[in-house]
């Protein structure tokens, strides 16, 4: 069974004091393009229990030295051949590996549970698949852009997640990280305001905390673990910020406009209201809109043409 070779790879991740010695790694090079021919939920089921394990990232590391990795996951053959192309200081693929590593230790600031940890795995090998195809060097500045790097990351993670079986919820979990990924590393770049905070808490709701984790395991693997000013600048807005949602779960505030009062004034049910009602959301958090009526004009603005 050539699962055997991800199970080899899983207990290496989980199991205290077990080794892989130079045999097995030899034999799983070895044998590495059978996996191809295994059901992607079997595949997944040993991935994540590798991501939510205490050595997600040694276990990672072995499967991309013995090639099983990118039997697994092909795209990830793109960063590698574009980081040996340009030969830029951050290796994409270098540093997407190594976030994995920092996935235990700053749970302590997001507190998720196993389901919550893996998400984020996920999410942290998915998320800078893009950058190969909009890598954009400015000669003038000297500076390397990657402009929408995080949409052309979702349509080849949503790809993946296809292959391999996810459930709907999870595709739209990782994706939703991914496509915000940048999010709190913007807001760091000054003093984030109690407004743009509140917007980002009303936006992410219930997956707050795990974007907190995926930003602080990316800076980390960014960095290499290593501390300077903008890490603690990021690490302290995290602690606030999942201080301030869980204040906000507690006690969010009251919604002063629902589905069943547009459709009362005439609107029809549909996926555009219920987008127009989040923005209200947002709008109320920040103190755009503070009452019942400029709410609905604000409905009513949006839906005129719908």
């Amino acid at each position: 069974d050539p699962l055997r070779m991800l199970k080899a790879l899983r207990h290496f991740s989980t199991l205290e004091g077990f080794t892989l010695n130079k045999e097995s790694k030899d034999a799983i090079r070895k044998y590495s393009p059978y996996i191809r021919g295994i059901a992607g939920e079997r595949i997944k089921y040993e991935m994540d229990l590798i991501l939510a394990s205490n050595r997600p990232y040694e276990a990672i590391k072995v499967a991309e030295d013995t090639g099983v990795l990118y039997e697994i996951f092909p795209e990830l053959l793109e960063l590698k051949k574009f980081d040996e192309k340009y030969g830029l200081d951050l290796k994409t693929l270098d540093h997407t590996l190594l976030s994995l590593k920092y996935l235990k230790k700053w749970n302590r600031v997001s507190h998720l549970k196993e389901k919550g940890v893996i998400e984020v795995g996920y999410a942290l090998i998915f998320h800078d698949l893009g950058k190969p195809r909009t890598f954009f060097f400015d000669k003038e500045k000297g500076v390397v852009h990657f402009f929408g790097h995080e949409k052309i990351s979702m349509e080849i993670s949503e790809k993946i997640m296809e292959r391999l079986r996810f459930s709907h919820n999870q595709k739209r979990v990782v994706l939703e990280l991914i496509r915000h990924h940048m999010w709190i590393f913007l807001l760091c770049k000054d003093t984030p305001t109690l407004r743009a905070t509140k917007r980002l808490i009303l936006k992410m709701g219930d997956l707050t905390p795990s974007l907190i984790l995926l930003t602080l395991c990316d800076m980390f693997g960014t960095t290499q673990g290593k501390r300077n000013e903008t890490t603690d600048r990021v690490l302290e807005y995290s602690k606030e910020l999942i201080k301030m949602y869980r204040d906000f779960m507690i006690e969010p505030p009251p919604k002063i406009i629902d589905g069943y009062d547009l459709i009362s004034l005439g609107y029809e049910e549909g996926p555009f209201l219920g987008q127009v009602l989040r923005e209200i959301r947002e709008k109320q958090a920040t103190g755009e809109i503070t009452d019942r009526e400029q709410a609905i004009e604000y409905a009513r603005e949006r839906l005129r043409f719908q």
